[in-house]
């Protein structure tokens, strides 16, 4: 309790405070002559421990709802309610607890208890390639690796087990990718398994360069031809204005060779999409071999690709930006106010009918006008086949 004003100000503290670190306990600390207290707490008192040692206890001066207080009502919560963490980490090292997660680069994670096992979910929160050993407060179980985007996994054989009864794996993550690992019950290790990687070196088979077919929509503005494009490049660098303020989907398509010495039995195909602006759905001969909404872009091919010639198809979305920033080029469609704002449905909205003067987008406020720059979009690569 502090004392901000210039008079003297009447300050107390009531609390009760109930600890229940198992089921079958409860403890109770409330605010009495155990607590001490000082009309002035001296600099770095949260993380030093010994600080307080020569305030004086605290004063009992009556039951809950005495004056001045009254009824103190709910709790208020304040900004300075938790310890710095180092003040915290340093008392749960001295109680003898190890960290529950662990690691020699700078990663993210979340824990819970399910079922199943204790569930991690760690995070790179970087564009960077990260390789970190991690060191999770478990001391058995066979950690699986669990994809949230599609829940595939796989066991992550290579393992340590610390001295302190806890377990390091070494894991790799792409930029900006995140997993689970799942520690489910012992399982007994698999014929040469002890020795397999947890990340198995990438070999790239093919590189999937242009030209590309790109179908657009011509109901959402875009040309009414497929455009082929040499190279996979941004649509707003495009010269044509119907691709470069374009909003919607598009379809790329392209043949590609396969030889049969690439479809080795019993190894798994990955597509890799590089930069995708913003989500893709990828086909390869007509199977539909899922959506990639986030970084990596990358898809497993399965079973569908095939000795010969395979035809790979890439839908990619955007946003409405650009078509908003490139609609703002034309004549007003409906009534704004000074800030852009929405005076009044204009008819023919109100009729059904398309904007009057060649708008596609329509909102009731402006976000993106015409001087704003237009972002990325399209598949943007490289595309990549390999084999993991």
């Amino acid at each position: 309790m502090e004392n901000t004003g210039d008079g003297p100000n009447p300050a107390g503290l009531i609390a009760l405070v109930e600890l229940e670190p198992g089921k079958e306990s409860l403890s109770r600390i409330l605010s009495d002559g155990h607590w001490q207290s000082a009309s002035r707490a001296p600099d770095h008192w949260r993380e030093d421990a010994g600080a307080s040692a020569d305030w004086p206890p605290a004063s009992t001066v009556g039951p809950l709802g005495m004056a001045p207080w009254g009824n103190i009502g709910a709790a208020r919560i304040y900004k300075s309610l938790y310890p710095p963490s180092k003040a915290l980490e340093a008392l749960l090292e001295a109680s003898g607890i190890l960290p529950d997660f662990q690691s020699d680069q700078p990663l993210r994670f979340n824990h819970q208890r399910t079922p199943l096992g204790d569930l991690y979910f760690v995070s790179n929160g970087e564009k960077e390639v990260v390789e970190a050993t991690c060191i999770f407060r478990v001391s058995s179980g066979h950690p699986l690796l669990v994809h949230p985007e599609d829940g595939t996994a796989r066991p992550l054989p290579q393992l340590r087990r610390t001295d302190d009864g806890r377990t390091a794996i070494s894991l790799r993550f792409e930029g900006y990718e995140s997993y689970f690992i799942l520690f489910d019950e012992p399982t007994p290790a698999k014929p040469g398994e002890a020795s397999a990687a947890n990340f198995p070196e990438r070999e790239t088979l093919l590189k999937i360069t242009g030209p590309w077919q790109v179908q657009f929509d011509m109901d959402s503005g875009g040309p009414e031809q497929p455009v082929t494009f040499p190279e996979l490049t941004d649509w707003a660098d495009h010269d044509m204005e119907a691709i470069r303020y374009y909003a919607g989907s598009a379809t790329y398509t392209r043949e590609l060779e396969l030889p049969a010495s690439l479809l080795v039995p019993d190894t798994s195909l990955f597509l890799d999409l590089g930069r995708v602006e913003i989500v893709a759905a990828v086909r390869l001969n007509g199977q539909n071999l899922g959506v990639a909404w986030k970084a990596p872009y990358r898809v497993a091919v399965g079973d569908a690709a095939r000795a010969g010639v395979n035809v790979l198809e890439v839908r990619v979305a955007n946003l409405w930006v650009n078509r908003l920033i490139g609609d703002d080029l034309l004549p007003e469609d409906s009534e704004r106010k000074p800030d852009g704002t929405l005076k009044a449905w204009p008819q023919w909205l109100l009729e059904g009918k398309t904007s009057p003067t060649g708008r596609h987008s329509f909102a009731t406020w402006r976000h993106w006008n015409r001087e704003d720059p237009l972002q990325p979009s399209g598949l943007l690569g490289p595309v990549t086949l390999y084999r993991q």
